[in-house]
């Protein structure tokens, strides 16, 4: 417990103590199992000790998904427990068996009001997402079709880094970037060259979106 991101720092004496006054489920979920689906009432935290999860987002209209990988450990959409809006926005299955820690949300308050690191983390936590949203619309916008196809794929990403899967037909791409389809077609195969990505049929594997970014971002 005390390495996971909400308990750092915490001592020993304190996560007995929580654990005795708190409910605090652990579940051990096998491969493809289903955490949490799109649209789910966030009801409490949830906390990925051990394995790693798919993280599927899907947009407004269903015409497209982005999936990721989400690794442990780390906190499923904690900015989602309050709010106007306390619905889970995308859908994570697991990869692996993996070791899901659950805390409810009268707790995750208790939890708060009882420790000032659980408070701090927890805002830490929610803090950084939010800044990083809030500096996405005043990035520099690309001035070539790579960069724009990057910074799609980019700003509909939990993470910033690693390999992401999009599946997506090249018209509706095209359509999204207000480019011509071949045009399209000519640079992701071009980026299919340098390594960058995989080409599969209405599907775009970024292999490591990281090095995808650098010189566009």
């Amino acid at each position: 417990m005390m390495a996971l991101p909400l308990f750092l720092g915490m001592s020993g004496n304190d996560i007995d103590e929580l654990m005795s006054n708190h409910k605090i489920a652990h579940h051990v979920y096998s491969e493809k199992r289903i955490v949490v689906a799109a649209d789910e009432p966030c009801n409490g935290l949830i906390i990925v000790a051990s394995g790693k999860l798919s993280v599927i987002t899907e947009s407004d209209d269903h015409s497209y998904t982005v999936e990721e990988t989400f690794p442990s450990p780390g906190v499923i959409q904690p900015e989602r427990v309050f709010g106007l809006s306390p619905l889970y926005s995308r859908t994570f299955v697991t990869k692996e068996k993996s070791t899901i820690v659950y805390i409810p949300k009268k707790d995750v308050v208790s939890l708060s009001d009882h420790y000032q690191i659980f408070r701090i983390n927890l805002l830490n936590t929610i803090s950084s997402q939010v800044q990083r949203l809030a500096r996405m619309p005043w990035r520099h916008t690309p001035d070539t079709l790579r960069g724009r196809i990057v910074r799609f794929v980019y700003t509909r990403c939990m993470l910033p880094a690693g390999e992401k899967t999009v599946i997506i037909k090249m018209a509706h791409l095209a359509k999204e970037l207000n480019a011509p389809r071949l045009n399209i077609s000519k640079e992701l195969h071009a980026m299919e060259s340098e390594g960058l990505i995989e080409l599969m049929r209405n599907k775009i594997i970024v292999k490591q979106l990281e090095k995808a970014i650098e010189p566009h971002s």
